[in-house]
């Protein structure tokens, strides 16, 4: 250096960009294996998990696929969906909202995925909503639209459905994170 500068320093703690959750139908009425509905991206995001009600008590997997584009039309088609994980967990409250982590998956703005979930063994139930029509629900970033009944792997269809759950989602860009230190000078001779 041939001059003395000074820097400022600052830490932040958190992650660097936005987390949120949107909620599809808060409650439930219908118990069945499996569930499909969709999400509509509205701005650069990337998928975290999901949250659904689990119907049957004790030891449960949940397995997840989906498709680029909606499900509408390829309910039965088993092909056009991509395997997405296993989940397994212990549910033990009947109803209870259950965590499903099966990877990240990064939608860009105007993507719509098709969401198609079940159960592993063909006896237990997930629980959603009977709906007189198509529902959806949106925020500023996501809309969640459904859906479907599904009996286990590409079977029956019950429709429409509503599914009960939540998107767990973060995008966006937040510098500051959850907090800030103050900025702290340092001088460099």
């Amino acid at each position: 250096l041939t001059e003395d500068q000074t820097y400022y320093v600052e830490a932040v703690r958190g992650n660097l960009y936005f987390d949120e959750v949107i909620s599809a139908s808060p409650t439930s009425n219908i118990n069945w294996n499996g569930v499909m509905f969709e999400v509509i991206a509205d701005t650069d995001l990337t998928l975290d998990s999901l949250e659904l009600s689990i119907f049957d008590i004790g030891a449960q997997s949940v397995v997840g696929y989906y498709r680029e584009g909606t499900f509408e039309g390829f309910e039965q088609a088993g092909a056009s969906w991509i395997p997405w994980g296993l989940n397994a967990m212990v549910v033990n409250e009947s109803g209870e909202m259950d965590t499903v982590d099966f990877g990240e998956i990064e939608l860009q703005a105007g993507d719509t995925l098709g969401i198609y979930l079940h159960m592993l063994n063909s006896g237990s139930r997930l629980s959603y909503q009977w709906a007189p029509e198509i529902q959806q629900v949106s925020d500023s970033q996501l809309t969640v639209r459904g859906g479907t009944g599904v009996s286990h792997v590409f079977g029956d269809l019950y429709s429409p459905r509503w599914w009960r759950g939540r998107v767990f989602y973060h995008h966006g860009f937040r510098p500051g994170g959850d907090c800030t230190s103050e900025r702290m000078p340092v001088s460099a001779m």
